[in-house]
């Protein structure tokens, strides 16, 4: 299977199967048909051009996650622009990360959860009065503590 390497250095991967043990060195960018198994590529940086592709595409993803967009308009014509997380918007949901993990029953990974969710304080209060997309027991524990 073909496979390019992005870890961003040479990689040197064996053979497997062969006897003494073969080595192949690929250069960062090149791409290269090897006889491994694509979990095995992927702890040596190596993908093939799909699963790049799939990756790239999270990537993205993820990037466009920290974008809001606002709606305005120039004369009569209506526009997009996008406004990209600051150092301070950043900041701002650490320190509710933080309050919502001071929470008894409300571990890191559930806190970092709920801020990828609501954002701030105002928005989960509102949010707690409809439904909310948690295990009830975290939904009692922050109606306790918000509302």
């Amino acid at each position: 299977m073909k496979y390019i390497n992005k870890s961003g250095e040479d990689v040197q991967v064996s053979v497997p199967g062969s006897n003494p043990v073969q080595w192949i060195v690929i250069k960062k960018g090149e791409k290269k048909d090897l006889p491994i198994s694509e979990s095995r590529a992927a702890l040596n940086g190596l993908y093939t051009p799909a699963k790049l592709k799939e990756v790239a595409e999270e990537a993205k993803a993820e990037k466009d996650k920290q974008v809001e967009a606002e709606e305005s308009s120039i004369g009569h014509v209506k526009v997009e622009t996008k406004k990209i997380a600051g150092p301070e918007e950043k900041a701002k949901k650490k320190k509710f990360q933080k309050e919502v993990q001071k929470i008894k029953g409300i571990g890191k990974k559930t806190a970092k959860d709920i801020v990828e969710l609501y954002g701030d304080k105002e928005i989960l209060k509102k949010a707690l009065a409809g439904h909310v997309p948690l295990r009830d027991d975290v939904v009692l524990l922050l109606k306790k503590n918000y509302l």
